[in-house]
C-alpha cells in the first residue's frame, strides 16, 4: 500500500501501520496531494475501506467563493465543507468528483 501511496503527486513519505488501520501521509512542501487517488491506491493494495478519513491540522481560509482547510505552515488547501477551524480536524474525505473534506467523527475507537 505504501508504495502506491509514495506515487501520488504531492507525497513526500508514508507510513503504514496495519495493527491500527491507518496511513500517515506526509505531503510534498510544494503541492497539494491527490487525496482522490488514495482510496484507488488503497484500493489496489487490497483493501476495502467502506469510508475513508483523514486527520489534518489546518486553518479554513475563504478563496474564490469557497471554504478551504489550509494545511498547517503551507499554502496548500482542499475544498472544505464545515464551520471554521483552526487546529488539528477530522474529515470525512468524498468526492463530488473534486476532493471535499466534511467534519465527521470515527464511528470506532481509535
Amino acid at each position: 500500500m505504501a508504495d502506491g501511496l509514495l506515487r501520488l503527486d504531492g507525497v513526500a513519505d508514508v507510513q503504514v501501520d496495519l495493527q491500527a488501520n491507518r496511513c500517515t501521509i506526509t505531503p510534498a512542501s510544494d503541492r497539494v496531494p491527490d487525496l482522490a487517488g488514495v482510496p484507488i491506491a488503497v484500493d489496489q493494495a487490497g483493501f476495502l475501506p467502506e469510508r475513508m478519513w483523514i486527520e489534518v491540522r489546518g486553518k479554513t481560509i475563504a478563496r474564490a467563493g469557497a471554504t478551504w482547510l489550509a494545511l498547517a505552515g503551507t499554502e496548500l488547501a482542499w475544498r472544505w465543507e464545515g464551520p471554521a477551524a483552526d487546529g488539528l480536524e477530522l474529515a470525512r474525505v468524498e468526492r463530488r468528483p473534486e476532493v471535499v473534506l466534511v467534519p465527521d467523527v470515527l464511528p470506532f475507537p481509535r
